[in-house]
């Protein structure tokens, strides 16, 4: 197992606070304990880039996240990386794309079960405001077929009260180890196990919208995304605002 760098952990520790500054509650349900073996994590998707960041604050291995493919593109790929992201390609993204890089993705997968590292990633394939569940891609067998030895696998449920206003409400619940005799098992299975996970009701057609829905139709994203847009103008381009204003005060009275 790859131990973490520094600044990863210290990002890591930024970002558990900031989730918990951001929520106005954070519950966590049967959260697992660490394993030496490896672990995956299958997520259902309801709050876009803030999904990850709740799931990987409360676990004790910072692990390797399976993101969609097609983002992996110029300077942001080596920052992905860092992050510990690795790309995966769906149909959507193209056949010939998918063709191309997939065995390099699940590659890339042996690898880190190999090395005993963990696996986030969400089965749905997409993200939508909505909490009901949606059906399990069968890519979880891939996953799961790319290790020598059957790992544990959790189901995960995030929860938000609504992910669109401020100061939400969270819940992350993880199901106890999926038993599998086979991956071609799991999708069947995981579903089942999700199901039976709890989850805050919405009302997703609600009309009440912000300065960050606002901001959020501006800059020519979905609805989904104003969580996120909210968390990144407080916690990341205020303080780095803040540290720029704080440079030029000092240069300025040298």
């Amino acid at each position: 197992m790859r131990r973490p760098s520094l600044l990863l952990l210290l990002l890591r520790s930024y970002v558990s606070w900031s989730i918990r500054v951001y929520c106005r509650d954070i519950q966590v349900i049967n959260r697992p304990t660490k394993s030496d073996k490896s672990s995956i994590f299958a997520s259902t998707h309801q709050n876009t880039l803030l999904d990850p960041l709740v799931i990987i604050s409360q676990l004790d291995k910072i692990p390797f996240s399976l993101t969609r493919g097609d983002v992996f593109k110029g300077p942001l790929k080596t920052v992905f990386y860092f992050f510990r992201m690795r790309p995966v390609f769906r149909i959507r993204d193209g056949f010939r794309r998918m063709r191309l890089f997939g065995k390099r993705s699940f590659s890339t997968l042996k690898e880190l079960f190999h090395q005993h590292e963990d696996i986030l990633f969400f089965p749905e394939a997409d993200n939508q405001l909505d909490p009901k569940l949606r059906p399990i891609k069968k890519g979880i067998i891939r996953v799961v077929s790319e290790s020598s030895e059957n790992p544990k696998v959790y189901a995960v449920r995030v929860s938000w009260d609504h992910p669109v206003y401020k100061r939400p409400k969270v819940r992350v619940e993880f199901s106890n180890p999926i038993p599998f005799s086979s991956p071609e098992e799991l999708p069947k299975k995981l579903e089942g196990e999700i199901e039976k996970l709890s989850f805050h009701p919405i009302n997703v057609e609600e009309k009440r919208f912000s300065i960050f829905e606002k901001l959020t139709q501006l800059t020519g994203l979905k609805r989904d995304f104003t969580g996120l847009v909210r968390w990144m103008v407080l916690f990341v381009l205020a303080p780095i605002l803040i540290l720029l204003s704080s440079i030029i005060y000092i240069i300025t009275i040298l």
